[in-house]
Order: C-alpha cells, then structure tokens, then sequence
C-alpha cells in the first residue's frame, strides 16, 4: 500500500557504518540510493559539518586534519526529505580491535590471560602503551609499558584490566572487566 503522500525513502547507504575512525589524509566515498514512492525525482544535498559539498548522489570526502567530522546527506523530493549522517573521527592512530575481543571476561584462578591491541597508525606516529590492574581492592598496579601485557590473576574476585595507547595528545584505552 502506497500512502497518498510519502517523502523519499533511503534504502542503502556506503558505508553501512555509520560512526568510522580515519588515518588523517585518508578519503572516503560516500553514497546513498533511495528511492521516491511516488515516482518523483530527488535532489541529493551533502555537508560536511554544515557546508555544502555537491548535490550529486554521491562524494569522496578527504580527511585533511585530526577532529571529529559529520558528513550528512539530505535527499528531497521538493517537499519532503529524508537524512543519514556519519561521524568521521579523523586522527593519527586509532584501535581497529583488541584482544580478548570481549571486555567483559571470565577467568579461573591461576590463569594468564594476554591482552593486546590491534592499532592502525601513520607511518613515523611513535605510540605508547601503558597496562594497569586494577585488583579486587580497588588497587591500582601498572603491569607492562609494551605493545602487549600478559596477566596472572592469582586472586579471585572481580578485577579490570585497562590498556592505554598515546601518541602525542591523542590516546584510546579499553578497559576489560575481568571476574576470576
């Protein structure tokens, strides 16, 4: 059933992922397809953070500096619209995936668990790391300042694991809450 009066209708968008993490100078292609149920023809408007970028149904957006971007699409029909937006997080590293994948874990008294990160970055981005444990008191222990840290937990009873990268002003962290 068709209404009398609908407004445009978007059905696909590039990419699916709306909140994306960018090297700075990377570019992007954007692209939305939708539809108009009544059969008019539909105008496409892009922004990157409110200023306009092209009417066109599509648009590669480069990333010149570090800073969170918002690309937003309006697509009309003259009297109606429809919108998307994505959140470009744009900087010189960023964490593509960590290990263990989930941070809510559970480990048995006596056993070593290795915690790592996955990290894209910019040639020449010189990163550090710092791992703490936080233990079932509350207290804070620094365990490793290497790409990677490897665990004991000789203690039971719920504890965190919290992984730091840095490089200049920007830093991601993880924390993993553990329950031995």
């Amino acid at each position: 059933v068709i209404p009398e009066r609908s407004g445009p209708v978007i059905l696909e968008t590039t990419p699916e992922i709306h909140e994306i993490n960018v090297l700075v100078g990377d570019s992007i292609f954007f692209d939305v397809i939708a539809v108009d149920l009544q059969g008019d023809s539909l105008l496409y408007y892009w922004t990157l953070d409110n200023d306009s970028l092209t009417v066109d149904t599509c648009v590669t957006v480069t990333f010149e500096e570090r800073g969170e971007f918002a690309v937003e699409c309006f697509v009309s029909d003259g009297e109606l619209s429809d919108s998307t937006m994505w959140v470009v997080n744009a900087s010189e590293f960023y964490l593509e995936g960590h290990s263990p994948d989930r941070l809510d874990i559970t480990a048995r008294r006596g056993e070593v668990v290795d915690f790592s990160f996955d990290v894209v970055a910019l040639d020449g981005i010189e990163l550090s790391y710092a791992w703490t444990h936080i233990d079932r008191n509350q207290r804070q222990n620094l365990i490793g300042e290497a790409e990677t840290a490897e665990f004991l937990f000789n203690q039971s009873g719920d504890q965190s694991i919290i992984g730091e990268v840095r490089s200049g002003e920007g830093s991601e962290d993880r924390i993993w809450q553990i329950h031995v």
